[in-house]
């Protein structure tokens, strides 16, 4: 089967997920994980109300970073599989994807039958 429609929509959302990734944090480069950015001008002057918004506001950027961070090493994963042409293999019962899965999530790992388990790392 050919995957280049997959590729294509992987490699998309791979860099619209790496400009969202930048706008909220940078890369360590040893881990290959990401950090939010932490940007606060005006430290002296806060006060507990500026300091607890500040406080939610990394929360939710953490929370946020960490789901796409996630959802970046899917496509990669994804990717990886194409080019090592394991690609379109259900993980958990080695048969092939359903196309329209595919279609549908280009970074499945698991066919329709197996797609509420976990598969194995």
């Amino acid at each position: 089967m050919n995957y280049e429609e997959q590729k294509r929509k992987l490699l998309e959302e791979r860099e619209q997920l790496i400009t969202s990734l930048n706008e909220l944090g940078y890369a360590l480069a040893q881990k290959k994980d990401w950090v939010v950015r932490i940007e606060n001008d005006e430290e002296e002057h806060m006060d507990s109300l500026d300091d607890a918004e500040m406080t939610e506001e990394l929360e939710r950027d953490i929370a946020t970073l960490n789901v796409i961070e996630q959802r970046y090493q899917e496509v990669e994963n994804a990717l990886t599989r194409i080019e090592s042409g394991t690609y379109g293999i259900c993980k958990i019962c080695g048969k092939k994807i359903e196309k329209e899965r595919l279609n549908a999530n280009p970074s499945a790992t698991t066919c329709e039958k197996h797609m509420s388990k976990r598969p194995p790392d």
